[in-house]
């Protein structure tokens, strides 16, 4: 395997998981609005978030008034940007 193979987004595959969560951070602050979405019986529900900050096992987002976000459906949690310089 080549050096460049070895590496995936500036990280060794050898790096540590609080290494791998920083940059996955700091790719989530270019990337700023994010799209958490859940899905309930197909009728899917879409909030807009801003990250903030991530320490140890909780995250830290804005979000706007309107929609409440602690009514969102129970259902897997994913994130999509909702613009990206990356692509």
């Amino acid at each position: 395997m080549s050096e460049d193979e070895a590496n995936i987004a500036g990280l060794h595959m050898d790096a540590a998981n609080d290494d791998i969560k920083k940059r996955a951070f700091e790719l989530l602050q270019e990337i700023r609005d994010l799209c958490v979405a859940t899905s309930e019986n197909n009728k899917p529900d879409v909030r807009i978030i801003d990250l903030m900050d991530i320490r140890g096992d909780r995250i830290y987002f804005l979000t706007a008034r309107g929609k409440h976000f602690c009514e969102l459906p129970r259902a897997c949690w994913a994130w999509l940007p909702a613009s990206s310089s990356l692509y």
